[in-house]
């Protein structure tokens, strides 16, 4: 249904029979299968904090048998295998594991080694030039749900498919479109909220050496080490920056520096609005 009813330039000009670049989810079989039945050229990723929590409820099941005492260091190793920022660093990490726990825990040895197998859905080194905008958990739809559950359903349960059909057009909308008018109307917390989600270190660019290229939305921003002549390419329009935090997408103190220098709403960051941004959220909230 959802390829029927999405326009042809769906998923950034991908297409609505292609689908996106990537999935993020949680280790669920069906949905799983489900995404790679409709959307076979996407690649599926696992969310990094489902994967550390069962692995942690694994490890801490007794029923497998792991000391206690042996616990918060296998936990440890395996966050350093899932973290690590290169294969070579993974496999190492890997190789220390296994030294240090597999001969005292074969059932460990066997539940490791069918989630080594799958390594290129969960570990961070598969995912460096990804565009995955530095978001390696699903937590924005965990927050969507938080916001559905507490502030428009109010925690209240609902009796009939109606009322719940009546609280999703009805507070839901509302909710969004106060949200939507706040930023419009320039709330007066708006602008240090959005400072505060700048990446740390962004004040410590030097805004005078910033520089545009002939490139359309296109900025040269120099490093912040000292005297290195380094410079490192922002585009404004994708979101991008060829340092290692802002290679995948990720908001990044050299972005940041670019938007609160030229006053550009970029795709992770909202630092100001011009007159036309605000006609735009105004017209999306109330459609007029």
């Amino acid at each position: 249904m959802l390829k029927t009813i999405l326009p042809p330039h769906a998923f950034y000009g991908r297409r609505s029979q292609t689908g996106p670049i990537l999935f993020l989810t949680d280790d669920s079989s069906a949905e799983r299968n489900a995404l790679e039945l409709c959307y076979p050229k996407g690649i599926r990723l696992l969310c990094t904090f489902h994967i550390l929590q069962a692995f942690w409820r694994w490890i801490y099941d007794s029923k497998h048998n792991i000391k206690k005492e042996d616990r918060a260091s296998i936990m440890a190793k395996m966050k350093k295998i899932v973290y690590a920022s290169s294969s070579t660093e993974m496999d190492t990490c890997y190789f220390g594991f296994k030294q240090e726990f597999y001969h005292s825990y074969p059932q460990l040895r066997k539940h490791f080694e069918l989630l080594w197998e799958r390594r290129h859905f969960w570990a961070h080194s598969y995912r460096s030039e990804l565009p995955t905008r530095g978001n390696n958990t699903n937590n924005y739809i965990e927050r969507s749900f938080g916001i559905l559950k507490d502030i428009v359903f109010a925690r209240t349960q609902a009796f009939n498919p109606v009322q719940v059909f009546q609280f999703i057009i009805i507070n839901m909308e509302r909710f969004y479109e106060r949200r939507l008018l706040g930023f419009a109307n320039k709330h007066p917390g708006h602008l240090i909220i959005a400072k505060r989600f700048l990446c740390p270190g962004w004040e410590n660019v030097n805004a005078n050496e910033i520089q545009r290229t002939n490139v359309a939305n296109e900025f040269l921003v120099p490093s912040t080490k000292q005297d290195t002549g380094f410079f490192y390419t922002v585009n404004s329009e994708i979101g991008t920056c060829s340092c290692a935090v802002g290679i995948s997408g990720a908001p990044c103190k050299h972005q940041g520096a670019v938007s609160i220098k030229f006053c550009i709403s970029m795709f992770n960051f909202v630092p100001s609005l011009t007159p036309d941004d605000r006609m735009i959220y105004t017209y999306i909230a109330l459609g007029r």
